[in-house]
């Protein structure tokens, strides 16, 4: 007894010297208190118990009882802190537990890490073992990469949430194609699904200006979706073709040159030139799909005529179908002549619908301007299909382009929710065929406007900081279905239960007849009131035209070849803000979400809580003061 009393003593002695502070700030010597002692909680302790850990358990391997063997490295280790990772769990339990290899009672596990993920390296797996022992890893961008795949392999969740942490704030012009390959060849669960959403919403933003030079090294799979994506911020229908086709177009370079290289090279595996050649196939069919008869990436409807002629010769220059650009023809007609007739009538949403005399009015319409492209185009059938003699000799139309919006166009869109958004944006799905427009039979009375695409065009405001309580920036107007569009911004501190400041964004619509408010005049709006501000800051950078003669909008100098003269109409319709590691959706245009009646101008209607201006960083880029980019998706009902 008194042995054991002089020996605590002697410890309790040698703890005050050292003196070493603990995590929540007591020293050591303090921390088992005694019997008549102040009663301390357990982790006054933690600190020297994980100091003592690493030291004799990890750097030392002191009392091992299992031996860890990964890439030719031994490690002397523990269960009782290996199976803090599921995987040696699974391995040293009961169940699975393993043998000495010398048959002799208490000698140590041996267990042999067999990793055929070429991600994973001797460092990693180091790494991930030590951090077991409490040794914090190196989260560097380079590091992260394979020690996320070590923590996978081993279970290890809450590393694997760091190292995506590290990978996500890493996204930059330099690393998303990097980090791209890596999330699309790999399957990590939801932290391999953070990193591809993180470069989602990076390319998203970017991949039509600054990106560019970047998209053919993108894998293909992730290309198409990009291309296609409504979420894509591109300035309008015929940017995004223009940036489709010179995509394709350096891709087939690069693979001829790769081809070239190989077929002069002696010796080369037989192998590697199939592949190759199997590569080459994949490219057209992604053409074919982004630009031919299953055109998921444009809707060709939403460029103007002359773009239309232009982009005929072009797709037949490249080998491509032009059913798709046909197609865009006809509906780009029938949706003129469904808006005038609706605007005749007052179609509201729940008045009857227009009069089948005005579908042969459009067919007749559509014959005459598919008579021109044929000219143009030069080989007298502009689809090169069949042609429907009940509809006065027009080709018949292709798979319709399918944009989720009801009245038998499918369902292929998947909902939008707010950042971030599920996968790599909308997968692009087999589109049905039949001699039909939007899920509308040539010749049947028109029903609503959703039977029709989306349109799409993309806005940026500048100097998005800077902007004052209840002062707004609007975007400039573009065209689109008898009406003219824009988006605006607007600031307010007096939304947020905690008076905090937010960034509203709104959608605007106006008849071109009316007159266009003056600057400093009301634009703001939301969906309980009208908003206020002034100013015009933003750039608009889409906008498209249909066909046939052209007049002056009231107030300004844009011409618009026809009118929409309701006061107001009904719309699905969203805003989205892609940004570096996610993406800001508001609203759906999906068929079963609400439609609204968009207010008469020049109220908005949107959400005055879109944004907190102290959450603004990761969607403002390119100038001090923040650049905001904003991509609007009209789907008229």
């Amino acid at each position: 007894a008194e042995g054991a009393r002089a020996a605590m003593a002697s410890a309790r002695a040698d703890a005050e010297r050292e003196g070493a502070d603990t995590p929540n700030g007591t020293r050591d010597g303090d921390a088992a208190g005694g019997e008549n002692g102040p009663a301390l909680p357990f982790p006054a302790c933690s600190g020297s118990l994980l100091t003592h850990l690493q030291k004799k358990g990890w750097e030392e391997g002191a009392f091992s009882d299992v031996t860890v063997v990964a890439f030719g490295c031994e490690y002397a280790l523990h269960r009782l802190v290996l199976c803090r990772a599921p995987y040696f769990d699974a391995v040293l339990g009961e169940r699975w537990q393993q043998k000495p290899a010398d048959g002799a009672d208490g000698a140590a596990l041996r267990v042999e890490l067999n990793i055929d993920d070429p991600n994973v390296d001797a460092d990693a797996v180091k790494a991930a073992l030590g951090y077991l022992y409490g040794v914090q890893p190196s989260l560097e961008p380079t590091a992260a990469l394979p020690l996320l795949a070590a923590a996978a392999f081993l279970g290890l969740e809450k590393l694997c949430a760091r190292c995506t942490e590290s990978i996500v704030s890493d996204v930059s012009e330099d690393t998303v194609v990097g980090y791209v390959h890596f999330a699309e060849e790999n399957h990590y669960g939801e932290h391999g699904e953070n990193v591809r959403q993180a470069c989602w919403g990076y390319l998203c933003r970017g991949a039509s200006v600054e990106l560019r030079a970047l998209l053919p090294s993108l894998p293909l799979q992730t290309l198409v979706r990009l291309l296609a994506s409504d979420e894509l911020w591109v300035p309008s229908e015929h940017d995004r073709y223009e940036l489709v086709l010179e995509v394709l177009r350096q891709r087939r370079a690069n693979l001829a040159e790769t081809l070239q290289a190989h077929s002069e090279s002696a010796g080369a595996p037989s192998e590697v030139g199939d592949e190759l050649r199997g590569a080459e196939e994949k490219e057209l069919e992604a053409a074919r799909q982004l630009l031919g008869e299953k055109s998921g990436a444009v809707a060709f409807s939403h460029m103007t005529h002359d773009q239309l002629l232009g982009v005929r010769i072009e797709v037949d220059e490249e080998g491509l179908p032009h059913d798709a650009v046909s197609d865009g023809l006809w509906e780009q007609t029938a949706l003129r002549s469904r808006v005038e007739a609706c605007a005749a009538q007052g179609y509201e949403k729940d008045r009857p619908n227009v009069q089948a005399s005005e579908a042969s009015a459009s067919a007749d319409a559509a014959a005459e301007a598919l008579s021109k492209l044929r000219v143009a185009g030069g080989d007298g059938d502009a689809a090169g299909n069949d042609t429907d003699g009940g509809s006065g000799g027009l080709p018949r139309p292709a798979s319709p382009r399918s944009g989720g919006s009801g009245d038998g166009t499918g369902g292929d869109r998947p909902k939008m929710v707010k950042s971030p958004s599920g996968g790599l944006g909308r997968s692009l799905s087999a589109m049905p065929s039949g001699s039909t427009l939007g899920g509308v039979p040539r010749g049947a009375a028109p029903r609503p406007l959703s039977a029709f695409p989306p349109f799409r065009f993309s806005v940026e405001f500048s100097n998005v900081r800077s902007v004052t309580n209840g002062q707004s920036q609007h975007s400039e107007e573009v065209f689109y279905a008898g009406s003219l569009w824009k988006v605006s911004v607007q600031a307010f501190n007096d939304e947020d239960p905690h008076s905090r400041r937010t960034l509203g964004l709104f959608l605007h619509r106006r008849c071109p007849v009316e007159s266009a408010p003056a600057q400093g005049s009301p634009g703001g709006g939301h969906a309980h009131g009208q908003g206020h501000g002034h100013g015009r800051g933003g750039r608009a950078v889409g906008g498209a035209s249909s066909s046939g003669g052209a007049s002056a909008a009231a107030g300004g100098q844009m011409p618009v070849p026809y009118v929409d003269t309701r006061e107001r109409v009904y719309a699905r319709y969203q805003l989205i803000c892609p940004a570096a590691g996610s993406l800001m959706v508001l609203g759906s245009i999906q068929p079963d979400s609400k439609e609204t009646h968009l207010p008469k101008a020049p109220k908005g209607w949107g959400w005055r809580t879109a944004l907190l201006f102290e959450e603004l960083e990761q969607f403002l880029f390119l100038t001090p003061e923040g650049t905001l980019r904003v991509v609007a998706v009209v789907q008229l009902c």
